[in-house]
């Protein structure tokens, strides 16, 4: 997807200083060239267009600023290719990271937890947490007016 797409240039720009991406989404690659092309001339980023997908793009933006200018490039390249029609070596180099990204996002998708369970989990955490927030709140106060009384009765 999309989005994922955005995550994965965003984790290549954390992970190295001088950073080639190839990417087959042509939306990714367009945006993120305009974003690199603002970076090198120390323009800010373009704000328009990008409400849906604000906060990944964000992150991005702020990693990319870490990056000296023209470290950084986006390249599109064809997807779901046959190596076997490729017929130079960067063509089969391209074709195969392609295919193998596309196979590790696939397992990906399959191996995600149950989001549903872990929504319960974290509202479980959260319930749990605010009830003991409520108690030491509920504890300090008492200890105040204890404190407070004790305070009126020394001589």
């Amino acid at each position: 997807t999309y989005r994922a797409e955005v995550m994965a240039g965003t984790v290549a720009l954390m992970a190295a200083y001088c950073v080639v991406i190839y990417s087959d989404n042509q939306s990714f690659v367009d945006k993120a060239n305009v974003h690199i092309r603002a970076r090198d001339d120390l323009c800010q980023p373009p704000t328009r267009n990008l409400h849906r997908h604000h906060d990944l793009w964000t992150t991005f933006d702020a990693v990319l600023w870490g990056h000296r200018p023209h470290t950084v490039q986006i390249i599109k390249v064809e997807s779901h290719r046959e190596l076997q029609s490729r017929k130079n070596a960067f063509d089969m180099y391209t074709a195969y990271g392609n295919d193998f990204a596309d196979r590790a996002a696939k397992a990906a998708l399959f191996q995600r937890p149950d989001i549903t369970r872990l929504l319960s989990s974290a509202k479980k955490h959260k319930d749990a947490c605010i009830r003991q927030a409520d108690d030491l709140a509920g504890f300090l106060a008492e200890s105040a007016i204890r404190f407070k009384n004790a305070k009126s009765e020394c001589p």
